[in-house]
């Protein structure tokens, strides 16, 4: 007799772990939406270089910066990331333009390593 009370809450508990679930889902979508796909690429590119990530004294953290009004509205976007290290920072800059078919396209980048 005293499963059906527990019965009750596993009905609660269920929904809430599906709630959490389709928050996760719509947080890694909206991510995708608001940042641009070729930073993202770029920044997991940079993650799984070995020689990059020795030179500078293995990996750490990073962090990206762009202006989120530029790759909203304008035809030029220019980034950068930044991939943490123990000894050294390795930056990436990168400059990003439309071309005639909206897409973005690679003008020049560069890697620092400080």
């Amino acid at each position: 007799m005293e499963y059906h009370k527990y019965i009750k809450y596993g009905k609660y508990v269920l929904i809430f772990f599906v709630l959490v679930f389709g928050l996760s889902l719509y947080g890694k979508y909206s991510l995708k939406q608001r940042h641009p796909p070729f930073i993202l690429q770029k920044l997991e590119t940079l993650r799984n270089d070995k020689t990059l990530l020795d030179s500078i004294g293995g990996y750490r953290t990073f962090e990206y910066f762009f202006n989120k009004n530029d790759y909203k509205f304008g035809d030029t976007l220019s980034y950068r990331i930044v991939i943490k290290g123990r000894s050294k920072n390795a930056t990436y800059e990168g400059f990003q333009k439309k071309n005639d078919k909206n897409e973005w396209e690679l003008q020049r980048d560069t890697l620092i390593l400080k």
